[in-house]
């Protein structure tokens, strides 16, 4: 009986003993799963081995300039739409091709070929490029090498991605004509290196409502459309 009685208090302290042990590591886990989930490149990078990873380059429209918070810009939409892990790379100032002169609310306007071996290092399997177009230059050839030398350079880089383009917008009216001439250059240059191209100029896609008061920046209802015609076009790419 006596026994008996000591071999359950071995069996209980056992028990409390692995109890301890795990409250013990749960803090630990947490730890680690906030920080795969916080951790990573320009600070957005949320962890899930399972999805493809998908890097946003752009300017701050890109970035989600306008948008009420990252949740609802549109590359923030379109990667929960279609299962992508999103990394943005999306920076203020950069553009296809600077036309030597301020861009974006920057000083100066800087490329986007410059933002490529940060992009190779993240080793993503999905690359998707955008601009508001604020810095088309009216030079067509010299805009239409740049922005082939930048599609080149991303595809060299990541011979297996699947690179997309979202052209250019414009929030009300007809576009400019060098808006229209960078549509028609990200379109060829994308293509060449085997991309996608989303347009949204083509038909067009915004109005006024969709934009801030000046129409610099896209509102939640821009972001929301943008995002919507990109998951519409590569879902019907995909059929």
């Amino acid at each position: 009986m006596r026994q008996r009685a000591r071999s359950r208090s071995w069996k209980y302290l056992g028990l409390a003993l692995l109890l301890v042990l795990a409250l013990g590591l749960v803090p630990t886990a947490l730890r680690r799963q906030h920080h795969d989930a916080t951790s990573g490149p320009f600070g957005q990078v949320s962890a899930a081995p399972d999805r493809p990873v998908a890097v946003f380059v752009g300017d701050s429209s890109v970035g989600g300039a306008g948008a009420t918070s990252p949740q609802t810009r549109w590359s923030g939409l379109t990667s929960a739409a279609l299962g992508w892990d999103e990394v943005s790379m999306a920076k203020r100032g950069y553009a296809f091709s600077p036309a030597g002169r301020k861009c974006d609310g920057a000083s100066s306007c800087r490329s986007y070929v410059g933002l490529v071996p940060a992009v190779v290092r993240a080793a993503p399997q999905v690359v998707v490029v955008g601009s508001r177009g604020d810095a088309a230059n009216s030079d067509d050839e010299k805009q239409a090498a740049q922005v082939a030398s930048f599609f080149q350079a991303l595809r060299l880089g990541l011979p297996d991605a699947t690179i997309i383009a979202v052209g250019p917008w414009s929030g009300a009216g007809r576009p400019t004509p060098a808006l229209v001439d960078l549509d028609a250059a990200v379109r060829s240059s994308v293509g060449a290196v085997g991309g996608a191209y989303v347009s949204l100029l083509s038909p067009a896609l915004l109005d006024e409502k969709m934009t801030n008061a000046t129409g610099s920046q896209l509102n939640d209802l821009g972001h929301q459309a943008v995002a919507g015609r990109v998951v519409a076009n590569l879902g019907s790419e995909d059929k």
